[in-house]
């Protein structure tokens, strides 16, 4: 979800809910589903372990006084470090990025709201490319916003409209290894690709001789409002999380089409490739596994594939019903961790990669 605005038509609500295999949890001013000490004077507390009634344990760190606010998308840089991004009511104090060290302790935020350089509204998706810089798709203000690593601004580009270079809502962003950044155009159902200094370099809408769920053979069925995730593999081949087409597809870097996977499904067909509602998705380091967020009925799934995709190989998934969490962005670390924004709960969620499906 974004944080106000026109994002709530064609907003898709996904639930995001923890596997029993180990999740962690760190959060602001709301104490989780895991025990929560908060620190004074802004130093961080100690944390605590904890059960919740699913048997799912974990370590929570402690919350600081600063609140993030609708958590929207997360990225992991080389040493481990978390980059989330929150959204923001109009007129709200807090910055739009923040950025944590591996235990979920804050190191530092930025971006305030606005539109002049460096300021943000509606932050949208996030993503760090190899040598440390950080992107963000600053969806209302219709640009790319990067920084250093400790949140420096660099530069931006981009203006609304439908020429090459410009956008109508870009909500998702990655970084490739080549340093180029891929941007999904959200509005003009389309992804868009650009040098690192944000030079345009090539668009495509999606379009090829294939169709997904229902016959849909159009292309990215953004025009729904239902715009999905975007991840790319070390190679360089682009993912994109086709929501309402209720698939992936794989793209070369310049993005020809390479293959597809994902049918749709109801509650009586959950099948090895069947999709309710992909959004999040995300490529493991040495690009083997592609993590995809979809709701399934009441319980959110982080469904794992391999990198050509083909049967599920691994599921994270709980149905803890004390458990209530919307996700969108997902990203995967080093160690083999998957990381999710947890909008509903104003948290990030860390789950454990080693479960198999059920």
């Amino acid at each position: 979800m974004k944080g106000s605005g026109p994002w709530i038509a064609g907003a898709v609500l996904i639930l995001l809910v923890c596997i029993a295999a180990g999740c962690t949890s760190f959060t602001t001013t709301k104490t989780s589903d895991f025990d929560q000490t908060k620190g004074s004077s802004g130093s961080p507390g100690a944390g605590s372990t904890g059960t919740t009634p699913a048997e799912t344990t974990g370590n929570s760190s402690a919350g600081w006084p600063i609140s993030m606010q609708s958590p929207y998308d997360v990225a992991i840089d080389r040493s481990g470090n978390i980059y989330v991004t929150q959204h923001l009511d109009t007129g709200a104090p807090h910055n739009s990025v923040w950025k944590f060290r591996p235990d979920g302790s804050l190191i530092t935020t930025w971006g305030p709201h606005g539109d002049e350089p460096g300021q943000l509204l509606t932050p949208n998706g996030i993503a760090v490319s190899p040598d440390g810089s950080v992107y963000v798709a600053d969806s209302q203000n219709s640009r790319i916003v990067k920084y250093t690593s400790s949140g420096g601004y660099i530069t931006e580009w981009g203006s609304e409209g439908t020429g090459p270079g410009q956008f109508k809502d870009p909500e998702n962003i990655a970084a490739a290894p080549d340093g180029s950044v891929y941007v999904e155009d959200k509005d003009n159902a389309r992804i868009e690709q650009f040098s690192s200094s944000g030079t345009f370099m090539a668009a495509w809408d999606g379009k090829w001789a294939g169709s997904g769920y229902d016959g849909h053979d159009k292309g990215f069925d953004w025009e729904n409002g239902g715009g999905g995730g975007i991840a790319v593999g070390p190679e360089g081949s682009v993912y994109v999380a086709d929501t309402y087409n209720l698939r992936v597809v794989k793209y070369s870097h310049s993005g020809a089409f390479i293959t597809q996977w994902g049918t749709g499904a109801d509650s009586a067909n959950m099948g090895n490739d069947v999709f309710y509602c992909p959004y999040g998705i995300a490529v493991s380091p040495e690009g083997s596994v592609v993590y995809i967020d979809d709701i399934y009925g009441a319980v959110n799934k982080i469904d794992a594939f391999a990198s050509s995709g083909g049967p599920i190989i691994k599921q994270l998934v709980s149905q803890d019903p004390h458990q209530d969490e919307s996700s969108w962005g997902i990203a995967a670390g080093s160690d083999g961790s998957v990381y999710a924004a947890d909008q509903e709960n104003n948290q990030i969620q860390k789950f454990s990669s080693t479960a198999s499906r059920p």
